[in-house]
């Protein structure tokens, strides 16, 4: 995900190449992406997470998603892409808590069912490779 991001502020944003701007996205120590990635999807599924726990890790990473997907919606905004700000997002994380002041809460069953993967291939975005 944060490859993704990173791409989609540097052509954007136009900004430079060297990582600049966008260094909360950039991950030295990891090689090799794809490596990295199935050892940590192999890690998690080592855990042996029950049900509650396994959701409660959903709904964090698809507030971090809405966190990623606001910050871009309102660099938008500021660069003129939109006519105006967007509406807040619902996001929860696994204490049921609002993470953020203007961002409400969704919480309760089906709340780690809200992918937002899921909400952008529903909408015709296509998905990256393998996922």
């Amino acid at each position: 995900g944060g490859r993704v991001w990173r791409r989609a502020a540097v052509r954007g944003l136009k900004l430079p190449d060297d990582g600049s701007g966008v260094s909360f996205y950039c991950f030295k120590r990891i090689r090799d992406g794809k490596v990295f990635k199935n050892m940590y999807r192999a890690r998690l599924d080592a855990l042996g997470a029950d049900r509650a726990v396994a959701d409660s890790m959903v709904v964090e990473a698809n507030a971090a998603f809405n966190f990623n997907t606001r910050m871009f919606q309102e660099l938008d905004a500021l660069g003129g892409f939109v006519a105006e700000e967007p509406a807040p997002l619902l996001t929860a994380t696994a204490s049921g808590k609002t993470p953020a002041a203007g961002v409400g809460a969704a919480s309760g069953p089906g709340a780690a069912a809200a992918c937002p993967f899921a909400a952008l291939a529903a909408s015709g975005v296509p998905m990256p490779k393998d996922h």
